[in-house]
């Protein structure tokens, strides 16, 4: 019931979308330019040295109903038979000779890769210059109406066809890692909803490759959680989520899945807290607006676990795309962006802390 009550919502959305006026600007095009024709990438084969940079080819087929930026590849791997696909961005000043960190993008129930796109992750990427990957989610239309396999969601497609999305994600790692010159001590996952549960099963679960996650509107919390080190999290909550509810409780105004219990905001800081012994006691390392982030050490005295609120807030990227209409998921706010995601990353790899 949960995804066809989510397959409606999308649906209805898609066919609003489709009712309003073209763009005179490509949603995918970084810099803001005109829409001209899609372009497709072609996957490098797997014997591409690291570091080289595989061929690009436009044959003009529609991919996502926008252009690629000439430093955007796509790539189709097989894992559990399936035939799937991952985007990856390469920052503007991408140097193959320097191992460079990654950051990687999980999209909402819902969504599709097209997502990091227009939650502007490019822009970020060039910015800060981190390789961005964007993996994508399963379902039963190709492209669109995707989801991860959480396990929270029974009648879900990926849970109803026992998806591996760890394993796959996993594999999207060491593929990347073939084709570009990354920096496995600093990769990172991030994901909002949905995509923010896939993040913090990631972290449960892949800590051995995967050196910090951040969690945008995540409902839950993973009881069964057993990550093989301190691995730090960030939890970004709004108040006005309709659907992660910030104090926890039962869904009854949610445009999807009402009648379903969340957690709230502190019990997932908590749990997370708890698995890296960090103290209860918060200091604001960050505050704008409606915006307020505060990190929580642990017994060494690094901070291991950030919590950043918003009041106001709803089922939204920060800075992100008002995908839906703010009276169904809340609003976006402005107060923080990916700036404060990526400040959070950095501070990380897999060897701790970096003061």
């Amino acid at each position: 019931m949960i995804e066809k009550s989510l397959i409606v919502f999308i649906a209805a959305l898609l066919l609003t979308a489709c009712s309003l006026p073209a763009r005179s600007t490509n949603p995918l095009n970084s810099s803001g330019g005109s829409a001209t024709s899609a372009v497709t990438i072609a996957s490098p084969t797997a014997s591409a040295a690291a570091g080289s940079l595989p061929t690009q080819t436009a044959d003009a087929t529609e991919t996502y109903g926008g252009n690629l930026d000439k430093s955007d590849y796509q790539f189709t791997i097989t894992y559990q038979g399936i035939e799937r696909r991952y985007n990856v961005h390469l920052p503007k000043n991408y140097d193959k000779n320097v191992p460079t960190p990654a950051v990687m993008y999980l999209h909402g129930g819902g969504g599709s890769l097209k997502s990091g796109y227009l939650d502007g992750l490019v822009k970020y990427s060039d910015k800060h210059n981190f390789i961005l990957v964007l993996p994508e989610g399963t379902g039963p239309i190709p492209g669109i109406l995707l989801q991860w396999n959480i396990g929270k969601y029974k009648d879900s497609y990926p849970t109803k066809h026992n998806i591996d999305d760890v394993g796959y994600i996993s594999k999207v790692i060491d593929d990347v890692s073939v084709h570009f010159n990354l920096d496995k001590t600093r990769i990172y996952a991030t994901g909002i909803s949905n995509g923010a549960a896939m993040a913090e099963l990631l972290a449960c679960q892949l800590s051995d490759k995967i050196a910090a996650v951040s969690l945008v509107a995540p409902s839950w919390k993973f009881d069964d959680c057993a990550p093989e080190r301190k691995i730090p999290v960030m939890i970004i909550r709004g108040t006005a989520d309709p659907i992660a509810l910030y104090d926890g409780g039962v869904r009854t105004n949610s445009p999807v899945a009402n009648g379903v219990t969340t957690d709230s905001a502190q019990e997932i800081v908590d749990f997370w807290r708890e698995k890296n012994n960090c103290s209860a006691d918060s200091s604001i390392v960050y505050q704008n607006g409606s915006a307020t982030c505060r990190d929580y050490k642990d017994d060494q005295g690094n901070p291991m676990v950030e919590f950043c609120s918003i009041i106001g807030g709803g089922h939204t990227w920060p800075s992100g795309d008002q995908y839906a209409p703010a009276s169904k998921v809340g609003p976006v706010s402005y107060d923080m962006s990916t700036d404060q995601i990526w400040d959070f990353f950095q501070r990380y790899s897999l060897g701790g802390f970096k003061s």
